[in-house]
This record gives structure tokens, C-alpha cells and sequence, in this order.
């Protein structure tokens, strides 16, 4: 349903599956990604946060929030969810790349050499 552009539908989907189950954190992530996806950032970021709740190590529900920081322009938070993602999530690049544009945003580019720099080096995704 998201791919097809139906995100109230796919929020409202899995709202659904929150309310049968309400312990299963990738749920509410999901949920809270069809909210974003949708620009309903409050409630994606409600749905996101309980999803870390239930289950910090979900990188999905890191890399939404981060999103989200993004897109208000908070860098220091996208930042810390960046970093939570990266941990729980070694082998995709796309978190490590948007830390890295998280970081030029706020022109601290050491950070982003060194993170690359690592990466190349040891073939991991470890910003």
C-alpha cells in the first residue's frame, strides 16, 4: 500500500496492527514511516519513538526519526538517531551516508572523513 501512494491506508493498516498486538514495535515503525511519508510528522515521530521503545534496535524506526530531525532542520538530533541506526545496522550505507550530510549541514567535516575513511578502509559502515 505505501508504494502504491496509499499512506493514510498503510497508517491506518498497521494502527491496526498496533491495537491487536500492542508489544510489536515494527508496527508502530511502520505506522510511523506511511505518517512521514505522508508529512505527519508529530504523529510519525509518536508512533517512531514507542516503536525505540519496545525495541531500541530496531534501525528502521532510528533512520525515520532521523528523517524527521531532518526535515526540521534539527542536525544535533538527526545526528544522535543516525549514530543509533549505524549501531544496529552495519551492513546498509544509506544511514552512514545521510550521517555524513548530517554532519556537512553543520560543516564538521572531520567527522565525515574519518567515518568514509573507515569505511573504505575496513569495508564496514561504522561513522
Amino acid at each position: 500500500m505505501r508504494q502504491a501512494g496509499q499512506l493514510q491506508q498503510a497508517a491506518d493498516a498497521f494502527y491496526q496492527a498496533t491495537q491487536a498486538d500492542p508489544r510489536f514495535a515494527p508496527a508502530f515503525a511502520n505506522s510511523g514511516g506511511a505518517l512521514l511519508e505522508g508529512n505527519n510528522l508529530q504523529l510519525a515521530t509518536d508512533y517512531l519513538q514507542r516503536a525505540l521503545q519496545l525495541d531500541p534496535k530496531l534501525d528502521f524506526a532510528s533512520y525515520n526519526l532521523r528523517l524527521v530531525r531532518e526535515i526540521q532542520k534539527d542536525w544535533n538530533g538527526a545526528i544522535a538517531y543516525f549514530q543509533q541506526a549505524i549501531t544496529y545496522s552495519q551492513n546498509s550505507l544509506e544511514p552512514a551516508y545521510h550521517l555524513g550530510m548530517s554532519y556537512l549541514e553543520q560543516r564538521k567535516i572531520e567527522p565525515v572523513k574519518q567515518g568514509f575513511t573507515k569505511a573504505v578502509a575496513t569495508n564496514t559502515i561504522d561513522a
